[in-house]
């Protein structure tokens, strides 16, 4: 677990102000895309996760006041099972899985699905259900 490192961000307001919303995205070994969002909502956070198919569910909810819990779990998630192998990269960022770069997820279909994500947030799947 101590070759895969998480950076969490806390996001901001445009006047500056601090939101209880933060995304992951992985700075070792290298730099990826965001691929988790946690969200209080309802006074509990709520957990989202970029998964294999592009798309991004809830995949957990936290009872507790800090996000230091459910961010735990995920850096645990991501390193079991060498999970983050297919997280997408961060612009310019260098490859160090190898040959993978060839079976790697496409960045264009990455920024699609986080909006998509973000235009549909709090709101009934527009497709059915297909959880």
């Amino acid at each position: 677990m101590g070759q895969v490192e998480i950076k969490w961000e806390q996001q901001r307001l445009r006047g500056g102000a601090l939101l209880e919303r933060w995304h992951a995205h992985m700075v070792k070994p290298f730099h990826s895309l965001e691929f988790a969002w946690l969200i209080r909502r309802g006074g509990v956070w709520h957990l989202d996760v970029m998964l294999r198919d592009g798309g991004i569910h809830e995949v957990a909810i936290y009872r507790c006041r800090r996000p230091n819990l459910p961010m735990r779990h995920v850096q645990r998630w991501i390193a079991s099972g060498d999970r983050w192998n297919k997280l997408v990269l961060a612009d310019g960022a260098v490859d160090p899985r190898g040959k993978f770069d060839r079976f790697a997820p496409d960045s264009t279909k990455h920024h699609f699905a986080v909006q998509i994500y973000e235009m549909n947030r709090g709101k009934p799947c527009p497709f059915g259900g297909l959880d």
